[in-house]
């Protein structure tokens, strides 16, 4: 095998398992983590906040329900967006200024709001977040529970803590069984932090085109 095979296989293999040396893996990962429930808590708190607004609108309490709605959802944006930076990497454009920022009247702050893109596009990111969060934990807890299983199993079957003998897919019935059994746990934990990293590609090129923009 010549010197540019040699060299293209360790950047292929490289490029395989290099994922796990990746700090980037890591905060895709702690970003898909927190997907699940900062979604959750964005749906719950935005459609109960704006149905009450919009419900009590004719009476006192509607205005200022809704008022306190939208600054909060502009509060989770701001969030969303400091999360896309740190953990994503993704370049974030500074906020634009709104044109009636220093008002001090509460209807000119109001409408300025209200007629700036980001708190719309904004308001869209944050209820896809719920759905997109979903498939991450599934994705998440179903990949990690397995690859952690099949690393393990071995070790919890010697020390009499799990019976597989009797299972027809699984036999452990030597050490080289055992260690074909870690090294296939081991390589769907490397396979899971490519599909991690390609489904947080997602989450970034989305905050990109909503709130980073």
């Amino acid at each position: 095998m010549d010197g540019k095979k040699v060299g293209g296989l360790l950047i292929a293999l490289k490029n395989v398992f290099g994922v796990v040396a990746r700090p980037g893996t890591y905060g895709n990962l702690l970003y898909l983590l927190l997907s699940f429930p900062l979604g959750l808590a964005y749906f719950v708190l935005l459609t109960t906040g704006i149905s009450l607004g919009i419900g009590l609108y004719l009476i006192v309490v509607g205005l200022p329900l809704l008022v306190m709605v939208l600054m909060l959802w502009r509060q989770m944006v701001k969030l969303e967006r400091l999360q896309a930076k740190w953990l994503l990497g993704q370049e974030t454009r500074p906020e634009p200024i709104l044109r009636w920022a220093g008002a001090k009247r509460a209807w000119p702050w109001f409408r300025a709001r209200l007629s700036s893109s980001l708190t719309w596009r904004g308001l869209g990111f944050l209820f896809l977040k719920l759905p997109l969060g979903l498939v991450a934990f599934v994705l998440l807890v179903v990949m990690l529970t397995v690859s952690a299983a099949l690393v393990a199993l071995p070790f919890l079957h010697q020390h009499g803590l799990v019976q597989v003998d009797d299972l027809s897919l699984v036999m452990i019935e030597g050490p080289w069984q055992s260690a074909g059994i870690v090294l296939s746990g081991l390589l769907l934990l490397v396979l899971s932090f490519h599909l991690f990293n390609g489904y947080a590609r997602v989450f970034r090129w989305l905050s990109g085109k909503l709130i980073c923009a």
